[in-house]
């Protein structure tokens, strides 16, 4: 449209010089008629270009940088949200208001909008350790919870697949929808979700107070640190999908740049790691607003990010934030050493700026092992099976250490491990039995009190053998 209108601006002014070099006809009537048209097509022409320049400004400076066809939905209305499908969808849905948030919900969703509402404490403390301070709530916030995907996608028909939720900076709005059962069995949380664009309005309300616009921030540290909230408040294993070794942040600083990018990457786990790392790798995770508020220094977020982490985003990809390994092995060969102070000092470090890594918690579980500190190796170990709930060598660890503690959980561990390899149709299911046969036998000995027996049955496991502080402790159930 712009293109076409600055065409006929041209025409116009060619014409007006034509007019102009023909004087004769200048007091001609006619020609003044021509002449006042022309003006006033000049007029309307520089008026539409002067009006669709102001809408563009004021388009990218609320939603970012767009695609043409994004701004012109825009304009005609033809935005991600279908407002009049929304209101039939809600007409009939309660609403419960706490503070700067009104829910509307299914009737009988109330139960999973007061969890929500109990994560608020968890969401405000990150509100405190990302940005310092409690932000001005400016704005008010509508959250709106759809039961199924498929009425999400008539609120939101351009919706991809993967997309869980949503939030909208011009109508102060989030959606979300019930999420169906997982392989498992299992409902997952909306807590993760909410979290997530919870944090997309509380980055708004930051720059909101501290006047920064929306696009001097990049959109992926827009969804990283979203990522991140969502992460920490769903407490719930993403797993992660494809993510290419050659993705710089440097190709994602545009709402449209994200969202090509994703087609190929996962890039909300690439942002939300990124995000992890570098509260890691620093002192204090107010980093991430001073790296914004820095901006005004520096000129460009890219060079207030690297200023204040030492990375670069042009070069930062999902290798760097991964290499892990020789951070691990400088703290096992101190493990090993015995030297634990150290150790647990390395192993601390890892785990802040990997929260995720469940190599580092397997190790910093054994370590606490050595030590014998075992309700703090328990948690460890409850761990590792969160971030992989479906490997059995996970739940086979925990097992172990678990006899130390309640034999009947032991079991219950052990059982769950079998029950992951018979689903993935493994060979070593009867390595698994043979366990589950020594516990549970170990289990009825211990409930009989009869301790001596106990121990000396369990002391002759194979398996245990490799845990020598294990059988150790349980020396003591004879006396």
């Amino acid at each position: 449209m712009i293109l076409g209108l600055i065409t006929l601006f041209t025409s116009f002014i060619f014409a007006l010089i034509s007019f102009i070099k023909n004087q004769a006809k200048f007091y001609n009537w006619n020609g003044l008629l021509q002449l006042s048209l022309k003006s006033l097509y000049l007029v309307i022409t520089s008026a539409l270009l002067g009006v669709l320049w102001i809408v563009n400004v004021a388009i990218i400076d609320e939603l970012g940088a767009l695609s043409p066809l994004d701004k012109m939905n825009i304009v005609l209305g033809k935005t991600d949200v279908n407002e009049k499908e929304i209101q039939q969808l809600i007409k009939d849905y309660p609403e419960l208001k706490r503070r700067n948030i009104t829910f509307k919900y299914p009737p009988n969703a109330e139960d999973k909008v007061h969890d929500m509402i109990s994560k608020m404490g968890d969401i405000e403390q990150l509100e405190l350790e990302i940005f310092g301070y409690q932000l001005p709530k400016t704005k008010n916030l509508e959250v709106i919870i759809l039961p199924t995907y498929d009425e999400y996608i008539q609120a939101r028909p351009s919706a991809g697949e993967r997309e869980a939720g949503s939030y909208t900076g011009m109508d102060n709005r989030a959606i979300l929808y019930e999420q169906p059962m997982d392989i498992n069995g299992d409902e997952p949380s909306l807590s993760g979700i909410f979290g997530h664009e919870y944090g997309h309005y509380l980055m708004d309300m930051f720059l909101v107070d501290k006047e920064i616009k929306f696009d001097d921030v990049p959109a992926w540290y827009h969804e990283g640190i979203s990522e991140y909230i969502g992460n920490q408040v769903g407490k719930e294993l993403k797993f992660p999908g494809n993510v290419s070794p050659d993705l710089t942040f440097d190709h994602l600083q545009s709402l449209q740049e994200w969202k090509d990018a994703a087609t190929q990457s996962d890039v909300y786990y690439f942002a939300g790691k990124t995000i992890e790392y570098v509260i890691g790798s620093a002192d204090d995770s107010i980093i991430l607003s001073d790296i914004v508020l820095n901006t005004k220094v520096t000129g460009t977020f890219d060079e207030s990010f690297k200023q204040l982490t030492g990375l670069d985003p042009k070069t930062l990809n999902i290798t760097s934030i991964h290499s892990v390994e020789e951070d691990l092995d400088e703290a096992r060969i101190l493990m090993q050493e015995s030297d634990f102070k150290k150790a647990e000092e390395y192993y601390k470090k890892i785990l802040k700026k990997h929260p995720r890594e469940p190599l580092a918690w397997h190790q910093y579980a054994l370590m606490l092992e050595k030590q014998k500190r075992w309700d703090e190796a328990i948690s460890a170990r409850q761990i590792v099976t969160s971030i992989e709930p479906d490997n059995p060598n996970n739940y086979m660890y925990l097992s172990y250490l678990l006899t130390v503690i309640d034999s009947q959980e032991a079991v219950n561990a052990a059982e769950k491990a079998l029950e992951l390899v018979k689903k993935e149709n493994r060979k070593d299911g009867k390595f698994h039995q043979k366990w589950i046969d020594e516990i549970s036998y170990y289990n009825e000995l211990i409930k009989e009190k009869k301790y001596a027996e106990a121990y000396q049955s369990i002391s002759q496991s194979d398996q245990l053998s490799t845990f020598p502080e294990i059988v150790e402790e349980l020396s003591k159930i004879r006396k």
